[in-house]
């Protein structure tokens, strides 16, 4: 509540001093309109509490069904390392992962032709998203802008 508070101190305060001058005048109810506004950030942090929960528990999931699509060898270990590299740094740019060490290593011996049939299959599966900037998005966050299979660029 401290942060909501903090978010909307100018309305806590006008909300504070009109309370206090409805009470002088013995008006009804005269707290109301601050208890309404602090039953508002409560719902507030409610759902911003729910919202970082529904994301923990997909990251939960996105990492188990990683895993077990490894080892029922629906996915291979490049792919498996490419999902966990992106869980671990949300969404990154296609040219950042390409350029990174880990990323090349896994394709020191194998062709382009590999590297993108290995991006396209986690995109068909919906592991991994492309967006229409180029960023790279692991399965359990899904952007707005998908860029079409088909397309060049992963």
């Amino acid at each position: 509540m401290a942060r909501y508070y903090l978010d909307n101190i100018n309305e806590y305060f006008t909300l504070f001093n009109t309370c206090r001058k409805r009470a002088e005048k013995h008006e009804a109810s005269p707290n109301h309109p601050f208890v309404a506004f602090h039953l508002e950030g409560m719902r507030s942090v409610i759902h911003r509490l729910h919202e970082h929960g529904n994301r923990i528990v997909g990251i939960l999931l996105f990492e188990s069904t990683i895993r077990r699509a490894l080892d029922r060898k629906e996915i291979n270990a490049r792919q498996y390392t490419i999902l966990s590299q992106l869980l671990d740094k949300g969404a990154t740019g296609l040219d950042e992962v390409r350029h990174s060490p880990w990323y090349q290593s896994l394709y020191i011996k194998l062709n382009d032709k590999t590297r993108q049939r290995d991006l396209n299959r986690l995109r068909e599966m919906e592991l991994l998203f492309l967006d229409e900037k180029n960023q790279l998005w692991p399965g359990f966050s899904r952007p707005k802008n998908i860029k079409p299979l088909g397309r060049k660029g992963a």
